[in-house]
């Protein structure tokens, strides 16, 4: 991977975590029947101390699942290659 895609994966997964955990914290209140908008407001520090961990648990995740990603799509593309040359060298060995 080179830099630009590590940065754009740490990035994503930055924000996924972020996003999700204060979606959980948007809904999670209104399912239990409560004010969401004072909950939020009543627990904003751990609710952000929270996010900035799951971000950087999140973006250390798809990190790895972006590297191995990369790896399977350049051995795929190394199996492919290494078929067409072997089906050459029978098609010119069948000529001989």
């Amino acid at each position: 991977m080179n830099l630009s895609q590590t940065l754009k994966a740490i990035l994503v997964g930055f924000c996924f975590g972020i996003g999700i955990v204060w979606l959980l914290a948007a809904i999670i209140p209104l399912t239990m029947g409560l004010n969401s908008a004072k909950f939020i407001r009543d627990c904003f520090d751990d609710i952000s101390s929270i996010s900035v961990l799951s971000g950087g648990i999140s973006s250390v995740i798809w990190l790895i699942l972006a590297a191995r990603g990369q790896k399977k799509k350049k051995k795929e593309e190394l199996e492919n290659e290494m078929l067409e040359y072997f089906r050459k060298q029978n098609g010119n060995a069948e000529k001989d």
